[in-house]
Protein backbone atom coordinates (compact mmCIF):
# COMPACT_ATOMS: atom_id res chain seq x y z
CA UNK A 1 0.00 0.00 0.00
CA UNK A 2 2.93 2.63 0.84
CA UNK A 3 4.14 2.22 -2.72
CA UNK A 4 0.30 3.64 -3.90
CA UNK A 5 -0.01 6.28 -1.47
CA UNK A 6 2.93 8.73 -3.09
CA UNK A 7 0.55 10.56 -5.43
CA UNK A 8 -0.58 13.74 -4.46
CA UNK A 9 -3.18 14.44 -2.35
CA UNK A 10 -6.87 15.98 -3.34
CA UNK A 11 -9.29 17.37 -1.09
CA UNK A 12 -12.21 17.00 -2.42
CA UNK A 13 -14.44 18.51 0.32
CA UNK A 14 -12.69 21.92 -0.91
CA UNK A 15 -14.69 21.89 -3.63
CA UNK A 16 -17.89 20.06 -2.08
CA UNK A 17 -17.53 23.46 0.46
CA UNK A 18 -17.89 25.48 -2.21
CA UNK A 19 -20.47 24.11 -4.79
CA UNK A 20 -22.07 20.83 -3.28
CA UNK A 21 -26.02 22.51 -3.47
CA UNK A 22 -28.24 20.99 -5.33
CA UNK A 23 -31.46 22.67 -6.32
CA UNK A 24 -34.68 21.21 -5.22
CA UNK A 25 -38.01 22.03 -3.70
CA UNK A 26 -37.53 20.10 -1.28
CA UNK A 27 -34.45 20.72 1.32
CA UNK A 28 -33.38 18.28 3.58
CA UNK A 29 -32.40 18.98 7.61
CA UNK A 30 -30.11 17.00 8.41
CA UNK A 31 -29.32 16.10 12.30
CA UNK A 32 -25.80 16.19 12.38
CA UNK A 33 -22.77 17.97 10.33
CA UNK A 34 -20.18 16.25 9.04
CA UNK A 35 -16.31 17.51 8.05
CA UNK A 36 -14.73 15.08 5.49
CA UNK A 37 -11.35 14.82 3.89
CA UNK A 38 -10.41 12.91 0.89
CA UNK A 39 -7.07 11.14 -0.87
CA UNK A 40 -7.85 10.56 -4.23
CA UNK A 41 -5.80 7.87 -6.53
CA UNK A 42 -4.95 7.61 -9.35
CA UNK A 43 -5.51 3.76 -9.24
CA UNK A 44 -9.00 4.13 -8.14
CA UNK A 45 -8.42 4.11 -4.10
CA UNK A 46 -10.36 7.08 -2.61
CA UNK A 47 -9.38 7.16 0.98
CA UNK A 48 -11.75 9.68 3.59
CA UNK A 49 -11.46 10.42 6.92
CA UNK A 50 -14.69 12.06 8.68
CA UNK A 51 -15.84 13.84 11.72
CA UNK A 52 -19.56 13.83 12.21
CA UNK A 53 -21.15 15.68 15.09
CA UNK A 54 -24.94 16.83 15.91
CA UNK A 55 -25.72 19.94 15.70
CA UNK A 56 -27.15 20.53 18.44
CA UNK A 57 -24.24 19.62 20.37
CA UNK A 58 -25.70 16.85 22.19
CA UNK A 59 -24.67 13.20 22.45
CA UNK A 60 -25.95 10.30 20.33
CA UNK A 61 -24.60 7.00 21.55
CA UNK A 62 -25.55 5.45 18.55
CA UNK A 63 -23.41 7.96 16.18
CA UNK A 64 -20.04 6.87 15.51
CA UNK A 65 -18.04 10.44 15.27
CA UNK A 66 -14.67 9.30 13.99
CA UNK A 67 -14.34 7.57 10.52
CA UNK A 68 -11.28 6.17 8.48
CA UNK A 69 -12.25 4.32 5.13
CA UNK A 70 -10.69 3.58 1.83
CA UNK A 71 -12.77 2.19 -1.45
CA UNK A 72 -11.52 1.55 -4.89
CA UNK A 73 -13.86 2.95 -6.90
CA UNK A 74 -12.15 1.97 -10.54
CA UNK A 75 -10.76 -1.36 -10.18
CA UNK A 76 -13.44 -3.87 -9.29
CA UNK A 77 -11.57 -7.24 -8.88
CA UNK A 78 -8.22 -7.76 -7.05
CA UNK A 79 -6.72 -11.55 -6.32
CA UNK A 80 -6.35 -10.01 -2.49
CA UNK A 81 -10.51 -9.92 -2.42
CA UNK A 82 -12.23 -12.73 -2.04
CA UNK A 83 -15.13 -14.27 0.22
CA UNK A 84 -17.02 -17.61 0.56
CA UNK A 85 -20.18 -17.95 -0.18
CA UNK A 86 -22.78 -20.76 0.73
CA UNK A 87 -24.74 -22.79 -1.89
CA UNK A 88 -26.71 -25.57 -2.51
CA UNK A 89 -26.18 -28.47 -4.90
CA UNK A 90 -28.04 -31.43 -5.25
CA UNK A 91 -29.29 -31.04 -2.17
CA UNK A 92 -25.89 -30.44 -0.37
CA UNK A 93 -24.99 -26.93 1.21
CA UNK A 94 -21.49 -26.32 -0.44
CA UNK A 95 -18.49 -23.47 -0.04
CA UNK A 96 -16.36 -21.77 -2.85
CA UNK A 97 -14.11 -19.19 -2.89
CA UNK A 98 -15.39 -16.08 -5.15
CA UNK A 99 -13.83 -13.19 -5.93
CA UNK A 100 -14.92 -9.96 -4.01
CA UNK A 101 -17.18 -7.27 -6.12
CA UNK A 102 -15.40 -4.71 -4.45
CA UNK A 103 -12.14 -3.54 -2.69
CA UNK A 104 -12.80 -2.11 0.51
CA UNK A 105 -9.62 -1.31 2.87
CA UNK A 106 -8.95 -3.83 5.38
CA UNK A 107 -11.00 -6.49 3.87
CA UNK A 108 -8.24 -8.05 1.86
CA UNK A 109 -6.33 -11.33 2.70
CA UNK A 110 -3.57 -8.50 3.85
CA UNK A 111 -2.93 -9.24 7.27
CA UNK A 112 -0.73 -6.11 7.53
CA UNK A 113 -3.48 -3.36 6.43
CA UNK A 114 -5.83 -5.70 8.86
CA UNK A 115 -3.49 -5.03 11.39
CA UNK A 116 -3.57 -1.88 10.45
CA UNK A 117 -7.42 -1.11 10.03
CA UNK A 118 -6.89 -2.35 13.72
CA UNK A 119 -4.96 0.31 14.89
CA UNK A 120 -7.05 2.75 13.65
CA UNK A 121 -10.11 1.36 15.30
CA UNK A 122 -8.59 1.61 18.56
CA UNK A 123 -6.81 5.12 18.22
CA UNK A 124 -10.38 6.83 17.26
CA UNK A 125 -12.33 4.14 19.49
CA UNK A 126 -15.16 3.32 17.29
CA UNK A 127 -17.17 1.60 20.19
CA UNK A 128 -16.68 3.62 23.22
CA UNK A 129 -16.17 6.85 21.26
CA UNK A 130 -14.01 8.46 24.16
CA UNK A 131 -11.41 10.25 22.10
CA UNK A 132 -11.83 13.82 21.43
CA UNK A 133 -11.03 15.77 18.62
CA UNK A 134 -7.61 17.63 20.22
CA UNK A 135 -6.37 14.48 21.06
CA UNK A 136 -6.59 13.39 17.45
CA UNK A 137 -5.42 16.53 16.42
CA UNK A 138 -1.97 16.04 18.38
CA UNK A 139 -1.54 12.77 16.62
CA UNK A 140 1.86 12.80 15.18
CA UNK A 141 3.89 10.00 12.78
CA UNK A 142 5.44 8.56 15.54
CA UNK A 143 2.54 7.34 17.66
CA UNK A 144 1.38 5.03 14.86
CA UNK A 145 2.94 1.68 13.73
CA UNK A 146 1.43 1.13 10.55
CA UNK A 147 2.37 -1.56 8.68
CA UNK A 148 1.45 -1.28 5.24
CA UNK A 149 -0.55 2.14 5.46
CA UNK A 150 1.29 5.43 5.21
CA UNK A 151 1.28 7.09 8.79
CA UNK A 152 1.31 10.79 6.69
CA UNK A 153 -1.68 9.95 5.03
CA UNK A 154 -3.30 9.54 7.58
CA UNK A 155 -2.46 12.26 9.86
CA UNK A 156 -3.25 14.73 6.72
CA UNK A 157 -6.37 13.47 6.32
CA UNK A 158 -7.20 13.49 10.19
CA UNK A 159 -5.85 16.84 9.77
CA UNK A 160 -7.58 18.40 7.08
CA UNK A 161 -11.02 16.85 8.23
CA UNK A 162 -10.84 18.16 11.90
CA UNK A 163 -9.50 21.76 10.95
CA UNK A 164 -11.71 22.40 7.93
CA UNK A 165 -15.64 23.83 8.09
CA UNK A 166 -18.96 21.48 7.83
CA UNK A 167 -19.57 19.60 4.71
CA UNK A 168 -22.45 21.47 2.82
CA UNK A 169 -25.69 19.40 2.65
CA UNK A 170 -26.66 18.17 -0.42
CA UNK A 171 -30.22 15.97 -1.26
CA UNK A 172 -29.12 12.89 -2.27
CA UNK A 173 -29.29 11.36 1.58
CA UNK A 174 -30.75 8.04 -0.10
CA UNK A 175 -27.12 6.70 -1.50
CA UNK A 176 -25.14 5.08 0.13
CA UNK A 177 -21.69 5.92 1.14
CA UNK A 178 -19.58 3.92 -1.69
CA UNK A 179 -20.93 2.27 -4.59
CA UNK A 180 -19.25 0.58 -7.63
CA UNK A 181 -22.01 0.01 -10.02
CA UNK A 182 -22.51 -1.89 -13.38
CA UNK A 183 -24.81 -2.02 -16.21
CA UNK A 184 -26.25 -5.61 -15.60
CA UNK A 185 -25.32 -7.15 -19.48
CA UNK A 186 -22.99 -6.14 -22.19
CA UNK A 187 -24.40 -4.59 -25.26
CA UNK A 188 -22.82 -3.77 -28.03
CA UNK A 189 -19.78 -5.58 -26.27
CA UNK A 190 -19.50 -2.86 -23.62
CA UNK A 191 -20.63 -1.24 -20.37
CA UNK A 192 -20.81 1.83 -18.38
CA UNK A 193 -19.30 1.58 -14.89
CA UNK A 194 -19.94 4.15 -12.22
CA UNK A 195 -18.42 4.54 -8.76
CA UNK A 196 -19.05 7.06 -6.10
CA UNK A 197 -18.27 8.19 -2.89
CA UNK A 198 -20.97 10.59 -0.59
CA UNK A 199 -21.72 12.58 1.98
CA UNK A 200 -24.53 14.63 3.43
CA UNK A 201 -26.62 14.29 0.38
CA UNK A 202 -23.36 15.40 -1.86
CA UNK A 203 -21.57 13.25 -4.31
CA UNK A 204 -18.07 14.58 -3.40
CA UNK A 205 -16.11 12.07 -5.62
CA UNK A 206 -17.23 10.01 -8.91
CA UNK A 207 -15.50 7.49 -11.29
CA UNK A 208 -17.52 6.89 -14.61
CA UNK A 209 -15.80 3.86 -16.89
CA UNK A 210 -16.08 2.01 -20.23
CA UNK A 211 -15.59 -1.55 -20.05
CA UNK A 212 -15.04 -3.56 -23.34
CA UNK A 213 -16.06 -6.75 -23.17
CA UNK A 214 -12.77 -9.43 -24.23
CA UNK A 215 -14.48 -12.58 -23.29
CA UNK A 216 -16.96 -14.39 -21.73
CA UNK A 217 -15.51 -14.55 -18.08
CA UNK A 218 -16.60 -11.92 -15.20
CA UNK A 219 -13.43 -10.51 -15.66
CA UNK A 220 -13.14 -10.46 -19.28
CA UNK A 221 -13.07 -6.53 -20.07
CA UNK A 222 -10.52 -3.73 -20.69
CA UNK A 223 -11.53 -0.43 -19.07
CA UNK A 224 -11.27 2.88 -21.21
CA UNK A 225 -9.44 4.29 -18.38
CA UNK A 226 -6.66 1.58 -18.93
CA UNK A 227 -6.60 2.30 -22.43
CA UNK A 228 -6.20 5.95 -22.35
CA UNK A 229 -3.24 5.19 -19.17
CA UNK A 230 -1.49 3.12 -22.10
CA UNK A 231 -1.17 5.10 -24.60
CA UNK A 232 -2.72 3.24 -27.36
CA UNK A 233 -6.50 4.72 -27.43
CA UNK A 234 -7.87 5.80 -30.71
CA UNK A 235 -8.69 9.28 -31.36
CA UNK A 236 -12.35 7.83 -30.55
CA UNK A 237 -12.00 6.39 -27.49
CA UNK A 238 -9.66 10.01 -26.09
CA UNK A 239 -12.84 11.96 -26.96
CA UNK A 240 -15.09 9.49 -24.86
CA UNK A 241 -13.40 9.95 -22.05
CA UNK A 242 -12.37 13.35 -22.38
CA UNK A 243 -16.56 13.62 -22.49
CA UNK A 244 -16.91 11.14 -19.45
CA UNK A 245 -14.15 13.71 -17.65
CA UNK A 246 -16.00 16.59 -18.22
CA UNK A 247 -19.42 15.01 -16.66
CA UNK A 248 -17.64 13.66 -13.67
CA UNK A 249 -15.92 16.58 -12.99
CA UNK A 250 -19.35 18.38 -13.66
CA UNK A 251 -20.95 15.77 -11.02
CA UNK A 252 -19.02 16.88 -8.40
CA UNK A 253 -18.90 20.46 -8.65
CA UNK A 254 -22.93 21.06 -9.12
CA UNK A 255 -24.12 18.14 -7.10
CA UNK A 256 -25.80 17.18 -9.73
CA UNK A 257 -25.69 13.18 -10.54
CA UNK A 258 -27.81 14.29 -14.29
CA UNK A 259 -25.03 17.14 -14.96
CA UNK A 260 -25.16 18.16 -19.24
CA UNK A 261 -28.22 16.49 -19.77
CA UNK A 262 -29.37 17.87 -22.64
CA UNK A 263 -25.86 18.40 -23.66
CA UNK A 264 -24.22 14.85 -24.07
CA UNK A 265 -27.50 12.37 -23.74
CA UNK A 266 -28.30 11.94 -27.53
CA UNK A 267 -24.14 11.49 -28.15
CA UNK A 268 -22.91 8.45 -29.82
CA UNK A 269 -18.90 7.97 -30.52
CA UNK A 270 -17.40 5.01 -31.98
CA UNK A 271 -20.71 3.28 -30.87
CA UNK A 272 -20.58 4.00 -27.26
CA UNK A 273 -24.29 5.61 -26.95
CA UNK A 274 -24.26 8.21 -24.12
CA UNK A 275 -28.31 7.94 -23.85
CA UNK A 276 -27.23 4.72 -21.65
CA UNK A 277 -24.64 6.29 -19.39
CA UNK A 278 -27.61 8.91 -18.52
CA UNK A 279 -30.27 6.14 -18.15
CA UNK A 280 -27.94 4.35 -15.79
CA UNK A 281 -27.60 7.86 -13.94
CA UNK A 282 -31.33 8.69 -13.64
CA UNK A 283 -31.29 5.32 -12.02
CA UNK A 284 -28.93 6.04 -9.73
CA UNK A 285 -30.66 9.34 -9.16
CA UNK A 286 -34.11 7.91 -9.00
CA UNK A 287 -32.36 5.37 -5.71
CA UNK A 288 -32.50 2.31 -8.17
CA UNK A 289 -29.36 1.65 -7.80
CA UNK A 290 -29.20 -1.32 -6.22
CA UNK A 291 -30.06 -3.21 -9.52
CA UNK A 292 -26.49 -2.34 -10.56
CA UNK A 293 -25.09 -3.66 -7.40
CA UNK A 294 -22.40 -7.01 -8.35
CA UNK A 295 -22.93 -9.42 -6.21
CA UNK A 296 -20.11 -12.20 -5.96
CA UNK A 297 -20.60 -15.21 -7.55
Amino acid sequence: MKKILSIVIMFFCVMCLVSCENDSEDKIEWPFEQKVSYLVEDDGWVYSFSYTYDKGGLNDDALIPYNFMGVNLRYRYNEDYVTTVTYMEDGEKKTKIVPQTIQVLGEANDSGIKNDMEEIADILKYQAGEVTTQELLDLTVDDLTFEELDENIFIELVQAALKGEAHKEGNYDYLPQYALLTEPEYLNDYKFQVGFVSSVGCIDVIFIDVLYRTGNDYDSYKQLSDIIDSGTASDEQKKIYNMIEEITTGIVENNNILYALGEYENENIDNIDFSRLYSFLKEIEANNYYKYIIEPR
